[in-house]
């Protein structure tokens, strides 16, 4: 191993238990037509292999752990959304801020040049898209949701020999439970909910909706992969 004198000035031989480390990695060869560009692909791909279950496993023979008792006892299929979401949007955060609260993201992964079609505006009817929860209204905020959006002022800074730019009007919401998401934009708001299901349904009032919905697909997978 010779040091190329380029940069640290040190061979780069990094060791452990006496052994050199090796890097190791996966690459992911996709194959289509030409209906769907590659840019999708790449990141549908990229969004399956972020979002991939856990696979779990126990004792199965166990009294208390058997297949017809653990069925007795929860709901091994649930779905959150009533209807599946366009293409083009991602839903990233559902999660409880109170009894009656809901923080609630949505993305649009692609940009204007990845695809003709997925790559445009997009508007999602948030009207009985939840099955838990009737939304009465929503609020936006920044992307973070510390702040409303309507609040939000972005500082203006004059640039000399250029012409005065005019802020951009702040959607705060549309009207009848709609919002449109532009290539490569997320949206952030609060939803005013009413509970379909009673409390205990969901257990308690500050439980993260998620993760009701990872537990019981983690249940499912490890059962029928033990």
């Amino acid at each position: 191993m010779n040091d190329d004198e380029y940069g640290v000035d040190e061979v780069l031989d990094e060791k452990e238990y006496g052994q050199g480390v090796v890097a190791r990695g996966r690459h992911y060869m996709v194959l289509g037509t030409n209906k769907v560009s590659g840019s999708v692909q790449q990141v549908n791909l990229a969004h399956r292999l972020l979002l991939s279950p856990w696979t779990f496993v126990g004792k199965y023979n166990a009294k208390e752990n058997n297949f017809t008792t653990l069925r007795q006892k929860m709901n091994f299929e649930f779905a959150g959304l009533t209807r599946s979401l366009p293409d083009n949007v991602r839903l990233l955060t559902l999660e409880s801020l109170g009894a009656k609260q809901l923080l609630f993201r949505l993305e649009h992964p692609f940009s204007k040049d990845d695809d003709a079609s997925l790559g445009t505006p997009v508007t999602v009817d948030l009207k009985g898209l939840l099955t838990s929860f009737e939304i009465k209204s929503f609020t936006e905020t920044t992307l973070g949701s510390n702040q409303l959006k309507a609040d939000n002022v972005r500082l203006q800074f004059p640039i000399k020999g250029e012409k005065k730019v005019q802020p951009k009007p702040v959607r705060v919401g549309e009207e009848d439970l709609k919002i449109t998401l532009h290539p490569m934009e997320i949206r952030t708001f609060i939803l005013n909910v009413e509970h379909i299901y009673p409390t205990s349904y969901l257990g308690a009032a500050n439980i993260n909706l998620p993760h009701i919905l990872v537990m019981l697909s983690l249940l499912v997978i490890s059962l029928f992969n033990y």
